[in-house]
């Protein structure tokens, strides 16, 4: 079956081309400076998706997950008084520290290398807390969620931004598979054969900055992935004591959908439609959108 698979994932691969986002981010993989352009340029594209919440002016802010740096950038251009940046990988924080030195704002910006799910902080050290892209990463979302409500003041928020697992991307294969939902369809021995593949064939990772590599040769599962839904999401929020300020979820093409004119809206409010009902919603949302606050205590 695997190899039978294997061969079908090949011919789907031709049969889909691969998408302007996904030329983009393959593109800044093979650069740091392009990766940090494209981190602060994902950060202000997404920003305006948190509402009239977002306002960093003054504040003291963390970023859980911070890459390269990009968007440390951006929250400091945002007007914020202070911006920590957290991340486990110490060549992104290296990284991330030298690109605030580049662009004059290491006085407001520092860098650690530390375990979101055990921050080194505080309690209440921190007036916001912004994650993207990063709670389908983390081995524990439980053990980040309580230490992400043990360090933000309780009048503070928290915008999170992230895909859940059976999200038309939640594999994070994009680079080497081009069709959507592969992880709906194929087992991760028949995707992760494919992928062995692909990557002996386009040899992608060669060229790729030493944070993007994936060694395909020497896994036997997705890396990296914790296969987080938002039905298991959202319980482990009550479970850890926070309030939905605000919640969305974005719908499969919605950053091409909004962009096309009246045609495009319609076709956008067909999917929301459908996005709606539960048991479809994790398979139709692209992104789910989350203002948090702290609740007075943890239940």
């Amino acid at each position: 079956m695997s190899g039978w698979g294997v061969r079908l994932i090949l011919l789907l691969n031709r049969l889909f081309p691969l998408l302007p986002m996904h030329r983009e981010l393959h593109a800044a993989k093979l650069d740091e400076a392009t990766y940090q352009a494209w981190e602060y340029a994902e950060a202000e594209r997404i920003h305006r998706d948190w509402g009239p919440e977002w306002n960093l002016a003054g504040k003291r802010v963390l970023d859980v997950g911070c890459g390269l740096g990009g968007k440390l950038a951006f929250y400091a251009q945002c007007g914020a008084g202070r911006v920590i940046g957290l991340d486990l990988r110490p060549a992104s924080a290296r990284a991330a520290q030298a690109l605030a030195i580049k662009r004059g704002i290491a006085d407001r910006v520092d860098v650690i290398v530390a375990d979101a799910a055990r921050m080194p902080f505080a309690l209440e050290s921190f007036d916001v807390l912004v994650s993207v892209n990063v709670m389908e990463h983390v081995e524990n979302p439980h053990l980040v969620l309580e230490s992400s409500w043990r360090v933000l003041k309780r009048t503070g928020l928290a915008f999170l931004h992230f895909p859940p697992y059976f999200s038309p991307w939640g594999s994070h294969l994009e680079g080497w598979i081009h069709f959507p939902w592969p992880h709906l369809f194929f087992s991760e021995k028949t995707l992760i054969a494919a992928l062995q593949r692909i990557e002996a064939q386009k040899q992608l990772d060669k060229g790729y900055i030493a944070q993007a590599r994936v060694s395909w040769d020497k896994l036997e599962a997705l890396p990296e992935l914790n296969k987080l839904t938002s039905h298991r999401f959202q319980s482990l929020l009550r479970r850890t004591g926070w309030r939905q300020v605000r919640r969305r979820w974005l719908p499969f093409a919605y950053q091409f959908l909004r962009d096309r004119g009246w045609v495009g809206r319609l076709l956008l409010a067909l999917v929301q439609m459908f996005s709606s009902l539960p048991g479809v919603r994790e398979i139709l949302t692209t992104k789910m959108v989350f203002v948090l606050q702290p609740r007075s205590s943890q239940k």
